[in-house]
């Protein structure tokens, strides 16, 4: 069973939001208009904490995996707003009535309010939302999308939809992002202190060097559980850790499969991991 709806459509349900500063914000102050709380779900909803400790509410699967592949990108998405509120209401109001369409309760918001880096520095935004594609069959969707499409465009503002489901979906690399993704808190993924972790790392690291390319990652990370006589994937989650945080990298375009042949690039480690090394003796 979905979860209650709380009130988040009454004029007093908006401005206690406004006040408690949901939509405002960046990074790890930002807030969004929706907590995963706030309104019904299925079990599609999670909340989860990003890659720069930022905290982000999904309240959808294809949200999720949006989100994941947007962060993935540190080097153009800057900053990821999510359930961006449309303020003033009076805003989309009047919208809806130039378009003679029905406005929804409460708040417009849309999924993703996005900072985009230009390779010259200079920083944008565009706003994403994101919807299956039987969601699209509802009038009522359809037409919060409109005046959201409107609303972004009179801020000049791109504005754009992600089919989740749709068959242009970047599905093997947000797979790929997820594996990585779990293990990219190490205190989280496991109960090893920082420096067998670093240990550990630089091993890995060595036998992928002074293997023939391509390397079989499995066969490597279990004899490194032998080796240090750790339990079964313990190494594999420290490769998840360093692939996540960007000390490895391999073909994210391609479905990593752990136990085929694949190309992993180890060129960043040691400059990567001297960066993560005081965040793993802060864990």
């Amino acid at each position: 069973m979905p979860s209650r709806r709380k009130d988040t459509t009454s004029p007093k349900a908006i401005q206690r939001r406004i006040k408690e500063g949901r939509g405002a914000g960046g990074g790890i102050d930002y807030l969004p208009w929706f907590f995963v709380t706030d309104v019904p779900s299925w079990g599609t909803s999670c909340v989860m904490t990003g890659w720069n400790g930022q905290e982000h509410h999904w309240l959808s699967f294809g949200e999720r995996k949006t989100c994941l592949c947007y962060a993935w990108r540190p080097d153009r998405v800057v900053q990821i707003l999510g359930q961006y509120p449309i303020l003033p209401r009076e805003e989309t109001v009047r919208i809806a009535q130039m378009m003679r369409t029905k406005h929804p309760p409460g708040v417009i918001t849309v999924d993703f309010m996005l900072k985009i880096r230009r390779p010259n520095g200079e920083t944008y935004y565009v706003a994403r939302d994101v919807k299956e594609m039987k969601e699209l069959a509802k009038r009522s969707v359809l037409e919060k999308l409109s005046i959201a499409l409107v609303a972004m465009e009179l801020r000049r503002i791109e504005w754009g939809l992600v089919v989740s489901d749709s068959k242009d979906f970047p599905e093997a690399e947000w797979e790929n992002v997820d594996w990585a993704f779990k293990a990219h808190e190490v205190k989280v993924a496991l109960a090893l202190q920082p420096d067998r972790v670093w240990e550990i790392a630089k091993k890995l690291t060595a036998d992928i060097a002074a293997a023939k390319p391509p390397v079989i990652l499995r066969n490597i990370c279990s004899s490194s559980d032998r080796e240090f006589e750790l339990g079964p994937g313990t190494s594999m989650k420290i490769a998840r850790f360093l692939v996540a945080n960007k000390a490895w990298s391999f073909d994210m375009s391609r479905l990593i499969c752990t136990s085929k042949p694949m190309e992993i690039n180890i060129e960043k480690f040691e400059a990567t991991m001297e960066l993560l090394w005081g965040r793993l003796r802060s864990a």
